[in-house]
This record gives structure tokens, sequence and C-alpha cells, in this order.
């Protein structure tokens, strides 16, 4: 028997043994505490820095209470990787001036793969098309002219050549990570 622990809010015991002090029968009732309750959505709309309902039409920010990130809510057309970082950089949306490049771990943690084209939930993201959003990872197999991307089409990473267009998500640290 796999032995558990839970909060108790009454214990009843019914019969105990004067020799051993063994419990025959008990009847526990759990206390309803933050563990039992129901938990957070996973994403947060945010517009100009506070959250706003899921089902609002204007937002220019989700944040994901699992990783706590928050990533701008629609991508930026880049010329090559290089200037990924620095459009990244250069944004200015909902009242936050500390965005940044996602790594491919980052930028995986929001693929939805019970979609495609694109894997991502278009409730929340407003994607200009289904092509491919560079990372700041660069490949380890030739760091100098390739990088590590996520094809949107249906949520995969790959790695291409540095030097062609794309786009990007910008992220931040909004929170710490959930356990």
């Amino acid at each position: 028997m796999k032995s558990a622990l839970i909060n108790i809010e009454q214990l009843h015991i019914h019969s105990v043994d004067p020799r051993t002090h063994s419990v025959a029968i008990l009847h526990a009732f759990a206390r309803k505490d933050s563990a039992n309750a129901e938990a957070a959505p996973r994403f947060v709309k945010y517009a100009s820095g506070a959250p706003v309902a899921d089902d609002a039409t204007s937002w220019d920010a989700v944040l994901d209470n699992t990783t706590g990130l928050m990533w701008c809510a629609e991508d930026q057309k880049v010329s090559n990787w290089a200037s990924s970082e620095k459009a990244c950089s250069d944004l200015r949306t909902s009242g936050f001036d500390d965005w940044r490049w996602p790594t491919i771990q980052e930028r995986l943690s929001i693929v939805d793969y019970s979609r495609t084209e694109p894997a991502i939930d278009t409730a929340l993201f407003r994607m200009s098309s289904s092509g491919w959003h560079w990372t700041s990872t660069r490949y380890a197999g030739s760091p100098s002219s390739y990088a590590w991307l996520v094809i949107l089409l249906y949520g995969y990473a790959n790695f291409n050549n540095q030097d062609y267009s794309g786009r990007v998500l910008a992220c931040r640290r909004a929170a710490p990570a959930s356990q």
C-alpha cells in the first residue's frame, strides 16, 4: 500500500487497541486548501500591463502561468537571425520594456500539439503566418552560421542558415515558473 500525506480537518477514531494504541477504524475528512482548489488558467491575456478577460478582443501580451514567461501576442517579421535580438529588445508593449529573444526551449513551451497550421492557440497569439520563429539558440554543429527555429506549421524545431528572413515572438520573465 502506498502512503500519502493529507491535510486533515477532522479525524474520528472509532476503536483503539489499549495495548498497541493502533487505530482499528478511522474516518478522515480532508480540508479544502490551495492543493485542492481549482487551478489558475495556464494562459492569461494582458492589455496595457494588466490582465483582461479571456474573451477580450484587445490584448497585447499573454502570460504563461506555467513558465512565468510573458509573450508578446503578435510576432514580428525580421530580415535575418541577428536582427531578431534587436527586434525583441526594442519592443515596447503592454507597459513593459524588458522584452527579449526566447531560447528554443522557451519557444517550444507554447507550441500547442493539438493544433496545426499554426500549432499555437490563435485565440491567444496572433500569428501572421505559419512560417518559422527564430530563437536565440545557436546550432551547435555550426554556431556561426546556423540557429534553431520553431516551425509554426506543425510545431517542430529545426535549424536554418542565420541569413534567412523569418519571424520572432518576444518574451519576458514576468514571474517565477510554477512548480
